[in-house]
């Protein structure tokens, strides 16, 4: 999403554009060390380090949900 690919850019310092789904998807793809999405299912370690960013986001998106005044 957009949003995730922002959270890349600005709080992982990424060069990635936020807008292009390509684009996040390269980053994501040399963040986790894999060539593929198929790749996901043979190496322990990038699922580990996926696992591992999606919680940091998800902790980074809540933060921004539960101080958002338009969202009471």
């Amino acid at each position: 999403s957009e949003i995730f690919g922002g959270w890349l850019r600005d709080y992982r310092e990424m060069d990635v554009d936020p807008n292009n789904h390509d684009s996040i998807a390269r980053a994501l793809r040399a963040l986790l060390g894999v060539k593929s999405r198929a790749d996901m299912r043979n190496i322990q370690e990038a699922v580990t380090a996926f696992n591992r960013l999606k919680g940091e986001y998800d902790a980074w998106f809540l933060d921004i949900e539960s101080n958002d005044p338009v969202g009471d």
